[in-house]
């Protein structure tokens, strides 16, 4: 998929998301999401974070005094709550892109 060069600008990867956890921010199965690195994020900004530097994630982040919210977008999922300590921040999302097909 090519990127278009407006939306690579900030974005240092790129990542194929997995999962519905985040449909109802419009990001689904299989979504291309483009990821600038940083190693903080505003609450509420979309992130991909290594919990406990073994399972990643794609979730809205919240700081919640000694611990992280990563809330998913879906409303049959629960929200991790993590001590902040275990969270690494790998980046947060600058676009999504999704490829559609041809019928």
């Amino acid at each position: 998929m090519q990127v278009p060069e407006r939306l690579a600008e900030r974005a240092q990867f790129a990542l194929r998301v997995r999962g519905d956890s985040m449909t109802e921010d419009q990001i689904e199965d299989g979504d291309l999401i483009l990821i600038a690195p940083q190693a903080s994020a505003a609450n509420g900004e979309i992130v991909v974070a290594l919990i406990d530097n073994e399972a990643a994630t794609l979730k809205r982040l919240y700081h919640e005094g000694a611990t992280v919210r990563l809330q998913p977008a879906h409303a049959a999922l629960r929200p991790l709550r993590v001590p902040a300590a275990a969270v690494r921040l790998i980046g947060v999302v600058t676009a999504v892109l999704r490829q559609t097909r041809a019928r």
